[in-house]
């Protein structure tokens, strides 16, 4: 497909779902061209999120479509018409960490696991996470499968308010409380309005690592991100 110098071995290369909320500003756009101009990703598909919070123009039910249509813009421009499988994720976020949304983007996400493949499914969500919490909490067993690599959460062990983490707390919480392996880049603050992007400390997050923050106390992990707990800085910047 692109005319490079070199070619990955079939072995070294990595099994990967994009998931973008592609519509809610223009970062996501980039992040696509990067994964499908890369030669060592084997993209399988790519999920449209939702940014139901922060609906703009959309409306508050439009935003995965609205993702959806961008995706399909930037393949389009990009000459990749139809090259990759485009789904539509949920409309919004989860109700409870109990009760999965059955969209296009988690039934995909349960199919390409499930697949007989030894490879790990890499997942890179750069939204909300609701499309894979649906996918766990409708298929459990695919946690064995999976690696999610999460843009989203405020900074170690603080937390506060982060725009990917608040547009679905509920998934948050499912994906850590998961035997996934998640890997989590969080907002760091630096000073006043400024914050930039930054890798968790523990960037293997197993399950303990992961109730560990949620909990927000370093030892013990009975707690949950809740809505009050992130009203506390809104200045983050969205990812």
């Amino acid at each position: 497909m692109w005319n490079y110098d070199f070619k990955v071995p079939e072995n070294k290369k990595i099994r990967l779902i994009v998931h973008t909320d592609c519509k809610n500003e223009a970062d996501d756009q980039y992040a696509l061209a990067h994964h499908l101009m890369t030669p060592k990703f084997e993209v399988k598909g790519i999920v449209a999120g939702h940014f139901w919070k922060n609906p703009q123009e959309y409306g508050e039910l439009g935003t995965a479509k609205a993702s959806y249509e961008e995706v399909i813009k930037i393949m389009d421009l990009m000459g990749l018409k139809d090259e990759y499988p485009v789904f539509l994720g949920a409309p919004r976020g989860l109700e409870d960490e109990q009760t999965p949304i059955e969209s296009e983007g988690a039934k995909f996400i349960i199919e390409e696991a499930l697949k007989d493949d030894n490879r790990p499914l890499y997942i890179a969500c750069q939204g909300a996470v609701t499309d894979v919490a649906a996918a766990l909490l409708l298929k459990p067993e695919i946690a064995e499968k999976i690696v999610v690599i999460w843009i989203g959460g405020a900074d170690y062990p603080e937390g506060g308010f982060e725009f990917n983490l608040a547009m679905d707390i509920a998934a948050a919480n499912v994906i850590f409380a998961s035997q996934a392996e998640v890997w989590q880049i969080f907002i760091r603050r630096i000073s006043g309005n400024e914050s930039e992007s930054r890798e968790s400390k523990y960037p293997v997050a197993t399950r303990r690592t992961m109730g560990t923050w949620r909990s927000g106390n370093r030892g013990s992990s009975h707690g949950r991100i809740r809505e009050s707990k992130l009203q506390d800085d809104r200045s983050t910047a969205h990812c």
